[in-house]
């Protein structure tokens, strides 16, 4: 049987000094089906260079926090 796939989302604003212990412990899962989703949400701060050191393993989006944005907020007028 094989493993299920996991997605580790990793929510972040202004948090570089915290975001390589929280990538690092989802690199070190035994699991070799899992992923690292990392939702910045324009931080100002040098969490872009963070994520650049990482970009070998995973892909980077800044517009997907945007994205979201929209979207928790239709879903709040509703």
């Amino acid at each position: 049987m094989s493993q299920p796939h996991v997605s580790v989302v990793i929510p972040t604003y202004n948090c570089d000094r915290f975001l390589p212990k929280a990538i690092e412990s989802v690199l070190r899962q035994t699991m070799t089906q899992h992923e690292a989703i990392v939702i910045d949400d324009g931080s100002t701060d040098n969490t872009a260079a963070v994520l650049q050191h990482y970009q070998d393993r995973y892909a980077v989006s800044a517009r997907l926090a945007a994205a979201i944005r929209r979207i928790r907020s239709a879903i709040v007028d509703v």
